[in-house]
């Protein structure tokens, strides 16, 4: 077993950076539906606020690898989604 440390404040992180409403998820959760497994190379890294699991390190910091201009809103979603 392992815990993280970011998981849900990822989450809502995303959600205020892209000014959602009650019905964020909802709408983003649709949309990332269609997105393909692996996000099309877009990659998330959860790490906010450093890892614990396997090793801790709370100097660890989180990253967005992969990004292009074909990305959107729900590619980066269901990115967080997998890297959690």
């Amino acid at each position: 077993e392992g815990g993280q440390t970011s998981t849900g404040s990822v989450v809502n992180w995303y959600k205020t950076l892209c000014g959602g409403g009650d019905d964020f998820f909802d709408k983003v959760g649709a949309e990332a539906e269609g997105v393909p497994p692996g996000c099309e190379g877009l990659v998330v890294q959860e790490h906010w606020q450093g890892n614990r699991t396997p090793y801790t390190d709370p100097i660890s910091r989180g990253v967005v690898s992969g990004l292009t201009l074909r990305h959107g809103r729900a590619h980066v979603y269901r990115a967080i989604l997998e890297g959690i």
